[in-house]
């Protein structure tokens, strides 16, 4: 028994999914690695997990390097009809301005998708994140839309379905009522066989009476195993070694394992190339359709012809994603393109680019999601979880580590503080004074009316008492606002906190 066609449909089961995705996506960079050593074939494979994890394999020194020939090999029929020098001078300054343009865009692009946040400051992730909270919230509207309504169209179908069969059973129903046979006649007066007028009507024709006679024969015990002839054990086992050596045999004749080096003769380099290269095309529909992942599969033959695959037609979104994980290297990459002045196939590439960058853009500002099914619409919503999730754990550290940075300016300011007051003591008893003085008169002035005239004729009111309470002993320990306690209400009120600490000191 074989093991059976596999049902390509994506595996439910998260485990299932996980493990047959691990060992498809090592079988996978495998035959890609036998492909380009046995054909001397260029190969490029990118991809990315369910959880966005990334996993390449380059038969090149440098993955880009494959992509650059990649993009010459798309963009090749553009190439042909290149322009004057004249007008590749003018166009100079739009491809400057274009390619600024550009990494501003995949700048704020990766921001959005949680990644390079090291430059940003604290209102900025902040603001950050309010957008992609925004963005989560009409993505999941959408979704819920669009999983409502093919919730309502299933049930139409279902409601379709079920009158259908209702029709075809109550066809099925007369067509067996006419091809029934006729039933025949019940006859009173039919005999059955043995003389008798019962009345009932039989169809059997009469047995004889010897027919259930015994036959004469002996019980046999059918659980009972029959006897081998004589010598048939040592047949069997003769039979069994014979088998045992057949299978040592086999073991020993096996294919072998194949050397891992360029086939030198031509046709059969050509013949392992179209096998090698059908078998790992159809591996990577499997593994993307399966295990949910997303694969970008660029063969180049000897010849240089192209063969390529991507996850639901979409070459250039899983390359721009990859470009994004390798953006240090890409930049590289582009700077020696520049010093080589290969700047007009550049400014083609930046122009088709921007269109895709501009187009996700709009996808994770939660605009546009019109255009998108119900599982782009689940993975965009994964990537954002991601980078709210990456956002916030930034923003904590930034604040934490403000909060660290003023906690120890506090410290040297406090230990500063003490050893000025330890080198002149008297000063800082002074400055101290002086403070609390500036507090109570701005609270004085705070409490009493803002009008000069009506200050200026209490003050001259209440100078008067102010002698007589001079006059007070003090000398048993008593402090001007003591005394004044005990004077009346008119008296009392004539003196602020700031004259009489001015008077005590």
């Amino acid at each position: 028994m074989g093991r059976g066609k596999v049902v390509l449909q994506r595996i439910e089961n998260k485990i299932s999914r996980q493990v047959t995705f691990a060992k498809r996506r090592n079988g996978l960079l495998k035959k890609a690695y036998e492909l380009s050593i046995l054909c001397d074939a260029e190969v490029a494979l990118v991809l990315f997990s369910h959880a966005g994890r990334l996993y390449q394999f380059s038969s090149s020194s440098n993955m880009l390097k494959t992509l650059e020939r990649y993009q010459r090999y798309i963009y090749a029929s553009q190439d042909a009809a290149a322009p004057t020098s004249d007008e590749m001078q003018n166009n100079y300054q739009e491809y400057v301005n274009l390619k600024a343009h550009v990494e501003i865009l995949q700048q704020s692009q990766r921001n959005l998708l949680g990644e390079d946040l090291a430059p940003l400051a604290t209102n900025e992730l902040e603001q950050l994140e309010s957008q992609v909270v925004r963005t989560l919230k009409q993505i999941r509207s959408r979704k819920t839309q669009v999983l409502l309504d093919e919730l309502c169209d299933l049930k139409r179908k279902e409601q379709m379905l079920q009158d259908a069969n209702r029709v075809l059973k109550r066809k099925l129903d007369e067509i067996d009522v006419e091809a029934a046979p006729p039933q025949p006649p019940w006859n009173g007066n039919c005999s059955n066989g043995h003389g008798g007028g019962g009345g009932v009507f039989s169809s059997e024709p009469p047995q004889p009476e010897h027919f259930f006679q015994a036959l004469g024969l002996h019980a046999v015990d059918v659980n009972q195993p029959p006897a081998p002839p004589p010598g048939g054990r040592e047949r069997e086992r003769e039979g069994g070694r014979r088998r045992r050596r057949r299978r040592k045999n086999r073991r020993k004749m096996g294919r072998g394992k194949v050397q891992l080096k360029r086939i030198e003769n031509k046709i059969n380099r050509q013949v392992t190339f179209s096998k090698r290269r059908s078998g790992l095309l159809k591996k990577a529909n499997e593994i993307s359709v399966l295990c949910d992942a997303e694969v970008a599969l660029i063969i180049f033959s000897t010849k240089g012809k192209l063969y390529e695959y991507a996850t639901d037609s979409c070459m250039d979104k899983i390359l721009e994603r990859y470009e994004r994980y390798s953006y240090a290297e890409k930049v590289l990459i582009s700077a020696e393109s520049d010093t080589q002045g290969n700047w007009c196939h550049e400014y083609r590439k930046l122009k088709a680019k921007v269109e895709t960058i501009q187009k996700c853009q709009k996808h994770l500002m939660g605009e546009d999601l019109e255009s998108l099914n119900l599982k782009e619409l689940q993975q965009l919503e994964q990537q954002l979880e991601n980078s709210l999730k990456h956002i916030r754990s930034r923003k904590s550290q930034l604040m934490l580590e403000s909060i660290n940075e003023l906690q120890r300016k506090e410290k040297s300011l406090q230990e500063e503080n003490k050893v000025l007051q330890k080198e002149n003591p008297c000063s800082f008893l002074q400055l101290v004074e002086k403070q609390k003085v500036q507090k109570q008169q701005v609270q004085w002035d705070q409490t009493q009316p803002q009008t000069s005239s009506s200050s200026s004729s209490f003050m001259m009111r209440e100078a008067l008492p102010t002698t007589n309470i001079s006059n007070y002993p003090a000398a048993a320990g008593e402090r001007i606002e003591d005394v004044a306690a005990g004077q009346p209400q008119h008296v009392r009120i004539g003196l602020p906190p700031w004259m009489l600490s001015h008077i005590n000191g």
